[in-house]
């Protein structure tokens, strides 16, 4: 199914990927840099948000 979603809803998917692994090893460190978590925890809200707009647009175009 996702490999027949257009190329921008994959490099999100691929983003968020990225962006919450990233995440997930920040939040692991012993040495926490709370800066950085907090603005990887943003990205990942941000991601979120634009795939569901992504989702609930391409519901409409149907």
């Amino acid at each position: 199914m996702i490999a027949s979603r257009p190329s921008t809803f994959r490099e999100l998917l691929s983003a968020y990927d990225e962006a919450t692994t990233t995440l997930e090893e920040l939040e692991r460190r012993r040495d926490r840099d709370e800066p950085m978590i907090l603005e990887y925890r943003n990205v990942c809200v941000e991601i979120e948000a634009d795939i569901i707009t992504y989702c609930l647009k391409s519901g409409r175009d149907r």
